[in-house]
């Protein structure tokens, strides 16, 4: 028992109750922690080596991104062709989306810059190219492929968009260098064929006729403001761009009424009407060059009238300051005085009424002689000159052939001249002031009458004033009598009434006779395409509709009307209805109050047989275009979806192109002594 108190004394202080004693040299139990789970190592992915791709395939897929980066930029700029078709700008404000050539992304560019010049290098136009020339000491085949040379680069500025067109032209001095090197050296309507002159063979003859015709397309384009609704310069800056071109000079003109005034008369006045509206400062150079021009025709005179004296023609010579001798057979001058008359004849036919009574009203500033003048005292001294040559003859003397051959062109050149100079000075658009000084001018210039004077104008200008209205019939009666002609059968002729004022506007009370209507969407297009010509200065939309009509839809007689005829009214009434007042005007007039005589059998037989030529024309015309086609339009592939675009010259896989016909030419309103298609070929 004391053994078992003193085990529990000796541990009475590690025991406690309800737990066991702890027993001498006992190993303590420590309660051991969980383990932790153990954490699954994510298995490691053995990663699959890509395959080698072939070197095919990398490019195809460099290929594929490529195209899909150029659709992308298609895109790009077909919503940009959208965008300028829907909201049409004129062109020195529009811009086009187009491809940097350097860095491959779309830029934008003015439609007038030289990002759109294309190396093309035109050819000049040489006196050897006239293919009329002898082949002699020439090569015919390099001739010829010049030639086609030409006309290939031609159309290639003729298929530009306008934009680029004008950008060729500004921006490329051999545009203009070529251009004027045709003007200067192509045949005249009126040049005789040179001595020698060689056959033409088709290919040749096609040729020619197919580069006149596109060089005068050029010319006309150059002239217009707006080539269709969406390529177009504004009113106020095209003559801008004219004066910057410095296309149209006063040489100029006058060599393209020389070349085109007897084929293409129609287009030609339209196209200077053009470039006289929107170029007032070439009207000016016209005007001062007028005096120049008579005074180089008075020298011409001059040199003439030596000539004659020499050969006892006349009895005295004129002594024209400045007047060069006459060598030899006097051909040069012969040549001189007849392109001179002849070029101031085509002029006054195809120049604007205006700019046609600048050039009438052109005196000599030293001799104080006006045109008129001239051109009768020309055409008295050649008739002298044909006089004595026909004097000599009767005496058994011989006579060359070829003298009498120069004076008779140059009294018949005087004459053509002097009748368009008449109209031009004394006709109705002069005013009614203008009969008083014919009258004056028929009382002083007395030597130019009788047949000739007949035939060559003052028969047309004294109809014109029975047909104005504006003169009483015995006025007219007396200077034709006064002038040796026969006109009216010696009666009084009667004289057509004077155009009414035009009436108040308001409530319409008489309709003219209903007249043959067109397809509402055909008129509106061709309503167009006369104001695209002419503008809204000739008259509005409405009347140019109604004019029209009255022309069965053909476009040219209107536009010719409009520049030829009467003056008419278009005012809008003063309600702002937006009706136009009545026309007032001939071509409007019921047939019962126009006025005039009906045709003598004569006319009759020269309109048919002039209908019968046009459909000559016509049928010749069909059969080359049957014969060979030769697209000419406007090339409108890319006017669907815009390209990028680079600069430099243009692969051309048309470079062993065929000789063909073009039908699309300016040849279908030739004159009655025209080729149908300019030159002199």
């Amino acid at each position: 028992v004391p053994c078992r108190i003193f085990f529990c004394a000796e541990h009475a202080g590690a025991c406690s109750p309800g737990m066991p004693p702890k027993l001498p040299n006992a190993v303590p139990v420590i309660p051991s922690k969980p383990k932790p789970k153990p954490v699954q190592k994510p298995k490691k992915v053995v990663e699959e080596e890509a395959p080698q791709l072939t070197r095919k395939e990398i490019e195809e897929l460099q290929l594929k991104a490529t195209e899909e980066r150029r659709l992308a930029q298609l895109d790009l700029y077909e919503e940009d062709r959208k965008s300028k078709a829907a909201n049409p700008v004129p062109l020195e404000e529009a811009v086009t989306l187009v491809e940097n050539p350097s860095t491959k992304q779309p830029i934008k560019k003015p439609d007038i810059d030289k990002f759109w010049v294309q190396d093309v290098n035109f050819l000049v136009y040489l006196p050897s190219d006239d293919v009329r020339l002898a082949p002699d000491g020439l090569d015919v085949q390099e001739r010829l492929d010049a030639m086609i040379m030409l006309d290939q680069q031609l159309r290639t500025l003729l298929c530009m968009r306008l934009g680029a067109f004008w950008s060729q032209v500004l921006f490329d001095d051999s545009v203009m260098v070529m251009l004027d090197s045709y003007l200067r050296f192509a045949p005249r309507f009126f040049d005789a064929r040179p001595e020698g002159a060689a056959e033409m063979g088709d290919d040749e003859d096609l040729l020619a006729r197919r580069v006149s015709r596109r060089m005068f397309q050029v010319w006309y384009r150059l002239s217009q403001a707006k080539e269709n609704l969406h390529e177009f310069f504004s009113q106020e800056r095209f003559g801008e761009f004219l004066q910057r071109a410095n296309a149209f000079t006063v040489c100029r003109v006058l060599d393209l009424c020389a070349i085109y005034s007897e084929s293409c008369r129609v287009r030609l006045q339209i196209m200077l009407a053009s470039v006289f509206q929107h170029h007032p400062t070439l009207s000016k150079e016209l005007e001062k060059a007028a005096p120049t021009i008579a005074g180089q025709l008075w020298k011409g005179y001059g040199a003439l009238s030596q000539w004659c004296f020499a050969r006892g023609f006349i009895e005295e010579a004129e002594a024209v300051e400045g007047a060069p001798e006459p060598q030899g057979d006097g051909t040069d001058m012969f040549a001189f005085v007849v392109d001179t008359c002849l070029v101031l004849k085509a002029a006054m036919c195809a120049l604007p009424a205006a700019q046609r009574l600048a050039i009438a009203s052109g005196v000599a500033k030293k001799s104080k002689r006006r045109v008129g003048d001239v051109l009768v005292a020309l055409h008295s001294l050649a008739a002298e000159g044909l006089a004595a040559l026909d004097a000599a003859v009767a005496e058994g003397m011989a006579v060359p052939e070829e003298t009498r051959e120069s004076l008779v062109r140059t009294a018949r050149s005087a004459l053509m001249a002097l009748g368009e100079w008449l109209m031009a000075s004394f006709g109705p658009e002069a005013g009614p002031a203008a009969f008083d000084a014919l009258d004056v001018w028929m009382q002083e210039s007395v030597t130019v009458q009788g047949e000739h004077l007949y035939r060559r104008g003052l028969e047309n200008l004294l109809v014109a004033w029975q047909k104005s209205g504006l003169v009483e019939g015995e006025r007219l009666g007396y200077t034709a009598e006064v002038a040796g002609l026969t006109l009216w059968g010696g009666k009084v002729p009667e004289v057509a009434p004077p155009p009414p004022p035009p009436p108040a506007a308001g409530p319409k009370t008489a309709s003219a006779p209903a007249q043959p209507k067109l397809d509402p969407q055909e008129k509106t297009e061709k309503v167009a395409e006369v104001i695209s010509i002419l503008g809204t200065a000739y008259g509005s939309e409405d009347f140019v509709g109604r004019l029209l009509e009255r022309n069965r839809g053909d476009v040219a007689v209107t536009v010719d009307a409009l520049l030829s005829g009467p003056v008419f009214d278009d005012a809008e009434g003063p309600s702002g209805s937006g009706d136009p007042a009545p026309v007032v005007g001939e071509l409007l007039m019921p047939k019962a109050q126009r006025g005039h005589e009906e045709l003598s059998r004569e006319d009759k037989a020269a309109t048919l047989a002039q209908v019968a030529r046009m459909k000559n024309d016509a049928a010749r015309d069909a059969e080359d275009a049957a014969r060979l086609q030769y697209d000419d339009e406007y090339d409108d592939t890319y006017d669907v979806v815009a390209p990028p675009v680079t600069t430099g010259a243009q692969a051309d896989d048309e470079s062993d192109i065929e000789v063909e016909v073009d039908t699309n030419g300016y040849d279908d309103d030739a004159g009655d002594d025209g080729p149908g298609w300019g030159g002199g070929y």
